[in-house]
């Protein structure tokens, strides 16, 4: 018994020490530059024209969804609009789905404390976050949001809960402004509780999703 106790004991431990090195490892790489892709410099362009006050339909410019470009808009604003700032911002919301993560895997699909830290380092060392944490797009923004949201609404189908709803739709419509491809969060909604208390929450719910699309 006691050794089964010190396995389950020391398996999130190893865990927490695994994202630990991971969380490492890219902070060492935030002195390096960005990398640049066809869409990293349209977003960069894009908050650049927010920062200086010509907006998101900058003369002859291309568009995206809203969401990232205000973020980094945000930090040129602040003083902070360079490379490691950027990176950092990508970190912090890999950090977020991180932490999202475990709700779905245990509440959702009944994942062992092992089994999800499994999950979780395949997930901070994917080539998909390798590749975008040095990139200025929204993949890792909208990653962080849209697992928080899975996560928010897997909380409000297990507790009932109308406030976790709520919060979930918000996260939904916050994804929806970073890529369009958060519509499809809409399936996540459709699983929602039935009680009468969440349904109130549904409808204007809803409406808060579609005007974030729009």
């Amino acid at each position: 018994f006691l050794a089964a106790r010190v396995r389950q004991d020391v398996r999130p431990t190893a865990v927490a020490v695994v994202l630990g090195a991971i969380l490492v490892a890219y902070l060492l790489t935030l002195p390096g530059p960005l990398r640049l892709d066809t869409d990293a410099g349209i977003y960069l362009q894009l908050s650049a024209s927010l920062a200086d006050g010509t907006g998101l339909h900058p003369p002859g410019g291309q568009t995206m969804p809203p969401g990232y470009p205000v973020l980094v808009a945000g930090l040129e604003l602040l003083g902070l609009g360079g490379p490691a700032a950027i990176s950092l911002l990508a970190l912090v919301f890999l950090g977020l789905a991180l932490t999202a993560v475990p709700v779905v895997c245990r509440l959702d699909l009944g994942l062992t404390t092992t089994e999800t830290g499994i999950v979780l380092i395949a997930t901070a060392v994917s080539v998909y976050v390798v590749k975008y944490v040095s990139v200025p797009a929204s993949e890792l923004p909208f990653f962080g949001v849209a697992t928080s949201a899975l996560a928010a609404l897997t909380l409000a189908r297990n507790r009932a809960s109308p406030a976790w709803l709520a919060t979930g739709i918000g996260l939904v419509a916050v994804a929806c402004t970073i890529r369009t491809a958060g519509v499809a969060l809409g399936a996540a909604l459709a699983l929602a509780p039935a009680r009468a208390a969440v349904r109130r929450v549904m409808i204007p719910g809803v409406v808060l999703v579609g005007a974030a699309v729009a």
